[in-house]
């Protein structure tokens, strides 16, 4: 697809204040069943990079790349992850797979034992993006706590081996909530 070849990635840790406002509209178009308030409390875990897709100089692509260290059930385990979104009108032409890619990269490099995102459990095409980098459906609860430090539950989590097969048979075979730290991602 032409498009698709014209697609430029940058990786930021830090977004400019004219990035900040192309990815706060960005995900205002992208995420419009999510209040204000629940965006607040909830998705406040700061990146640590963030990948960016332009066409021409339009801001199409974005994930933020989340990583943390957390205990599962008496197992130390570095989590890496990422939340992401696509301009509706550009949307199936391989944009959401090229920012993905590069967010997997992210945390191979970083040596993150496994992945994990947090999906619609309706959303097949999410579901299926996810699926091409090892991403499977959590058969449990994970967890979060928001920026009230109250814990909040839910389902639609998945998770990914990166660098440890072992630790994700074990999160994905256990049956405790996986807690993922502060803020959904």
């Amino acid at each position: 697809m032409d498009d698709e070849n014209r697609v430029g990635i940058i990786l930021v840790a830090t977004p400019t204040q004219k990035e900040a406002d192309e990815i706060s509209k960005l995900q205002k178009q992208c995420f419009v069943d999510v209040d204000g308030e629940e965006a607040n409390e909830d998705f406040y875990h700061k990146p640590a990079i963030q990948v960016l897709a332009y066409t021409d100089d339009s801001l199409v692509g974005w994930a933020g790349v989340h990583i943390a260290e957390q205990n599962y059930k008496g197992r130390q385990i570095k989590l890496g992850g990422y939340g992401i979104c696509t301009r509706p009108d550009f949307r199936h032409m391989g944009i959401a797979t090229k920012v993905a890619g590069e967010a997997m990269k992210y945390l191979k490099e970083k040596g993150c034992d496994i992945g994990f995102l947090s999906v619609n459990p309706n959303d097949e095409k999410s579901i299926k993006l996810h699926q091409k980098y090892g991403f499977v459906m959590l058969p449990q609860h994970f967890s979060w706590k928001n920026n009230k430090d109250r814990i909040k539950e839910d389902t639609g989590g998945m998770v990914a081996s990166i660098e440890s097969n072992e630790l994700f048979n074990y999160v994905l075979n256990g049956q405790e909530t996986l807690y993922v730290g502060n803020g959904y991602w």
